[in-house]
């Protein structure tokens, strides 16, 4: 599991033609009934399958010019792309959202969470806090937050809110330049990517990525 702004390297130094190019796609081992691809919860491993219809792509043009290097990033969000529900034969489904961008174009927003924020009457206390403490981010400014469900406004990415028992902090990566409303939802864990499910949000905040360097986006909870 990669978290936080972390990476793997898939490939380097491949030779590529020079061009335009549409998208990226991962070609992935995800068959029933098998460990090829699986989701590990709380020690027990679950067989995952792509979705009906849906594969591995990531959809964003980007040029290849000759004797130059171009470093690519891929970002899949598991959080906006695990289904809720299994399949008949016990396996969970996936329908990856996948994102590229050019290493270099990409900026993040992070900061720090007030605890209080996340323990007051508005934030959904029954559902597991290691899970369902998250920061939506959508393009734009004054979005009105909405949950993942297909229908627009669909967050752009999410991320995990980190915390311990006076800490929470949150890292959300691999953002093309531009303007962004970041919302903190306390039960994102009930949000299935395919359904509506009734998510709520605490509050929500503008932000503006520079390509190359990190936005700092407090969150402190409101005083009377």
């Amino acid at each position: 599991t990669l978290g936080r702004g972390q990476t793997r390297t898939l490939f380097s130094g491949e030779k590529i033609s020079s061009g335009s190019y549409t998208s990226v796609q991962l070609l992935l081992e995800a068959r029933s009934n098998t460990l090829d691809s699986y989701l590990s919860s709380n020690g027990t491993d679950t067989s995952l399958v792509l979705s009906a219809g849906s594969n591995a792509t990531a959809s964003q043009s980007f040029n290849i010019k000759e004797d130059e290097d171009t470093a690519l990033s891929i970002h899949l969000d598991m959080r906006s792309s695990l289904l809720l529900d299994g399949n008949a034969a016990g396996d969970r489904l996936i329908t990856p959202r996948l994102r590229v961008i050019e290493t270099a174009s990409g900026g993040n927003i992070a900061g720090d969470v007030e605890t209080a924020l996340l323990q007051n009457a508005n934030c959904d206390q029954d559902n597991d806090p290691s899970r369902g403490e998250v920061v939506y981010v959508f393009s734009g400014s004054n979005v009105s937050p909405n949950e993942l469900d297909n229908v627009a406004p669909d967050p752009l990415t999410t991320a995990l809110i980190s915390r311990d028992a006076s800490n929470a902090d949150y890292v959300a990566t691999m953002l093309p330049a531009g303007d962004y409303t970041v919302a903190i939802s306390c039960n994102a864990d009930l949000d299935d990517p395919l359904r509506t499910d009734g998510i709520s949000f605490v509050t929500s905040a503008n932000a503006s990525v520079t390509a190359g360097s990190t936005t700092t986006l407090n969150f402190a909870a409101a005083t009377n």
